[in-house]
């Protein structure tokens, strides 16, 4: 992707193809239920951030950070399911799994409505 950084800022459809293949990778990582150990392809959506407009990646990039050993951060914060003794940290990688798809979803919806007012 930074080999084509220049291309990418003059192209509008390549911009909304991006988005959209990070919208769907975090959809697919949100809907589908996966152990902590299975979120290896997420990387695929922090490849992307530097892509991504500001405030969709911050949100992105605050999901991803709660990603990072979740069943820790789970027993550090209490936010943890209790009906499972197998994967507590369940909830707490539901939420950080929202945020990161949130915030794709916030960079492809503010690229479609400021290519409609025609700001680059």
């Amino acid at each position: 992707f930074y080999r084509y950084r220049d291309t990418f800022d003059e192209n509008p459809d390549l911009k909304i193809m991006i988005y959209i293949y990070a919208l769907f990778v975090s959809l697919i990582a949100f809907l589908i239920p996966m152990h902590s150990y299975d979120l290896i392809f997420a990387s695929l959506i922090a490849l992307m951030l530097p892509f991504m407009k500001p405030v969709g990646k911050w949100i992105s990039i605050f999901g991803m950070a709660l990603l990072f050993r979740p069943g820790n951060l789970a027993s550090l914060t209490r936010l943890q399911n209790p009906d499972s003794e197998l994967f507590p940290e369940g909830l707490l990688m539901s939420v950080a799994l929202a945020l990161v798809l949130a915030g794709t979803a916030w960079s492809l919806v503010s690229v479609r409505s400021s290519e409609d007012a025609g700001i680059q």
